[in-house]
């Protein structure tokens, strides 16, 4: 017998801050690190539906940080974590969009969708998402996810509202300066400079492309502090940056929100 009868029961997350996204659309760009986890969570708070977006397959060495199983190995991101999804909520619309999140924004229009979250860390899709965002205000919440290449416990979330002339990458250039010029916030630096020497990880010899350093407790209980973030940011949306770091990486400040200030048009950095 199911529990869940909306007409006499009340969801048990009603109160917390992730049911914002009840009855949303949401689209999520990158299935790896964080959008994987993300997209479960957001799953289990009951949106309307969720389209997810990622190029990549699912390899073995995957699952030490990202939302997948050994059953998944091999098969298209996108289609392994749709499955997934799926069987945590049948209510759920699932939706397996085209693989490239640039298949969302071509010609410079926004998705019809209430919440886009970018999780890919691509200049390039921050890039075209602002462009986007410039030619068509009003349309949906978009935000820039990431989190630091060393420890996967610092995250940035950048926000802009459907009322904001541009988009995520225009606010986090905004305020990459004030954050760099802030003593106080030195551990999150990092999403504004270069990673020092072997701050990027070869995960096997002869690996060409230089992956990232965290395991799936970093990742998942990362991911848990922005889908709550985002929930309150739904209810009240605000341009800015949110900077916060997990309960285990003791990082001081660990929140923060960084409202923009008037707009500069200059490029992108984040890394994941």
């Amino acid at each position: 017998m199911s529990d869940e009868r909306p007409g006499v029961t009340t969801s048990r997350d009603a109160t917390r801050p992730a049911s914002g996204f009840a009855g949303k659309s949401i689209e999520i760009w990158g299935c790896g690190g964080l959008g994987s986890w993300i997209a479960e969570l957001i799953v289990r708070a009951h949106p309307r539906s969720i389209t997810i977006r990622d190029t990549g397959l699912v390899a073995g060495g995957h699952l030490v940080r990202q939302n997948y199983t050994e059953n998944d190995v091999g098969a298209p991101k996108v289609e392994a974590l749709a499955g997934r999804l799926r069987a945590i909520a049948d209510g759920v619309d699932v939706v397996v969009g085209g693989l490239s999140a640039l298949d969302a924004i071509a010609d410079d229009v926004l998705p019809d969708c209430d919440i886009v979250i970018d999780a890919t860390i691509s200049e390039a899709v921050a890039y075209r998402l602002d462009q986007a965002a410039r030619e068509h205000v009003g349309g949906p919440l978009l935000c820039q996810v990431a989190t630091d290449q060393g420890t996967a416990t610092c995250g940035l979330i950048v926000v802009a509202p459907g009322g904001f002339p541009g988009g995520p990458a225009s606010i986090e250039a905004n305020v990459a300066d004030a954050v760099l010029d802030d003593a106080t916030l030195e551990p999150f630096h990092t999403f504004w400079t270069p990673p020092v020497a072997g701050a990027e990880l070869n995960p096997a010899p002869g690996c060409s492309t230089p992956t990232y350093h965290g395991a799936a407790a970093d990742l998942a209980a990362l991911a848990g502090s922005i889908v709550s973030v985002l929930g309150q940011l739904i209810l009240s949306p605000a341009a800015g940056v949110v900077l916060l770091g997990s309960a285990h990486a003791n990082v001081r400040p660990s929140y923060t929100f960084i409202a923009h200030e008037p707009l500069v048009d200059v490029g992108t950095s984040a890394t994941d």
